[in-house]
């Protein structure tokens, strides 16, 4: 064979086999590619199976230590995180508590919380008025808790309402310590008296204004302020029950359901409160009430029942509800009680009032209250 033609030979044999292996690795590339596309896609991770059972009876473990910490917590609010199989409830606390003595302290206090459950997690962030407690269970955030250090122990104030129809009652309830607030009617037989009474132990006295209820009724009393009345006839009539009760600071409304809601005739009222220098306490008798709405507005000073303490007359219940009232007390400052001068509610008061002082929290005239929250509050701009 001639040399030129066994060189193209060799080419052409060297140029077949290099063909051969392009064509070959396109094929695989091709299976290859064609293999991935068909493969069905892989699910996506599912919270592990203790987290449907164990992770809710953690975050239930924590929730109850926190119930049975040495303060009371009032309700938190709760706020739903997750998402798909992995959900839980976020529950934040606002708590007013004692001041720790030192930033150990409050640790020592939530040990309880710490080893409530496994995988429990607290970071706590020390401030001057406080501190926030965040707790975490398997590196989640369950709750937060924002404790605030009171400026001075919490106060609380007890008034009793409908006095004046005789003076027993009025002579019980001047001999309880801490100093209660008396709240008397106007014109009931011994409505001046009572008063006179109370001035001459040093305790505070409110008018007890009746005011009209959603019902109708006037409960026994004589001149009930009624929304009906343009404003001449009701600052005659709230003038008159001033002139019965001589030695009232301030006024609180008895019944009053219809009355506290209606914006015109509330005002004309604090008008004249505001002229003769009282306060004025919301007995709370209807959330649409607009009393101190009002008051601020035309500048009296006013604060709002928290509860009442004997819906229920009976000692066991009474009791019960001084027991909430005393919790309340000591996670919201300056906080307003109203009872009534009933045997059942005489003996409760006698035996839990005194123990006031003990867990924390001073009985206070309610003028202090008052005066607490004027202090706190930036004055309403004038209409």
């Amino acid at each position: 064979m001639p040399p030129v033609r066994q060189r193209r030979s060799r080419w052409g044999w060297l140029f077949g086999l290099l063909t051969s292996f392009a064509l070959g690795l396109l094929i695989f590339l091709d299976a290859a590619l064609l293999h991935d596309v068909e493969e069905p896609l892989t699910p996506p991770p599912t919270p592990p199976a203790h987290w449907e059972t164990e992770f809710p009876t953690h975050i239930a473990q924590v929730t109850d230590a926190l119930a049975h910490l040495p303060f009371p917590l009032p309700t938190p609010s709760e706020e739903p995180q997750g998402a798909g199989a992995l959900r839980w409830v976020h529950r934040r606390y606002d708590a007013m508590v004692p001041p720790p003595e030192s930033p150990d302290a409050i640790e020592h206090l939530l040990d309880p919380v710490r080893t409530a459950a496994p995988g429990v997690t607290l970071h706590i962030s020390h401030e001057a008025s406080g501190a926030q407690v965040q707790v975490g269970v398997d590196g989640l955030l369950t709750h937060t808790l924002t404790l605030h250090w009171p400026t001075h122990r919490p106060r609380a104030a007890i008034i009793i309402d409908d006095l004046g129809d005789d003076l027993l009652s009025a002579r019980a309830l001047v001999a309880i310590e801490p100093p209660l607030t008396l709240a008397v009617m106007p014109f009931r037989p011994f409505s001046k008296e009572v008063a006179a009474l109370a001035k001459l132990f040093g305790r505070e006295v409110l008018l007890h204004l009746p005011m009209e209820a959603e019902s109708g009724e006037d409960f026994g009393a004589r001149e009930v302020l009624r929304v009906e009345a343009g404003r001449t006839d009701i600052l005659r009539e709230v003038d008159d029950s001033m002139a019965a009760v001589p030695s009232a600071i301030g006024a609180n409304n008895h019944m009053g359901s219809r009355f506290t809601s209606d914006r015109d005739h509330m005002r004309w009222v604090l008008e004249r409160l505001k002229e003769k220098g009282l306060f004025f306490i919301d007995s709370a008798t209807t959330s649409h009430s607009v009393a101190c709405e009002v008051a601020a507005a035309v500048r009296v000073p006013c604060a709002s029942r928290t509860l009442f303490l004997d819906d229920t007359d009976d000692e066991q219940a009474v009791r019960n509800q001084l027991d909430v009232f005393l919790n309340t007390a000591r996670t919201h400052d300056d906080t307003i009680a109203i009872g009534h001068p009933r045997a059942a509610t005489l003996t409760a008061l006698r035996a839990a009032v005194p123990g006031f002082a003990t867990a924390g929290v001073d009985i206070v005239p309610v003028s202090a209250i008052i005066a607490g929250q004027a202090a706190t509050t930036p004055a309403a701009a004038p209409r």
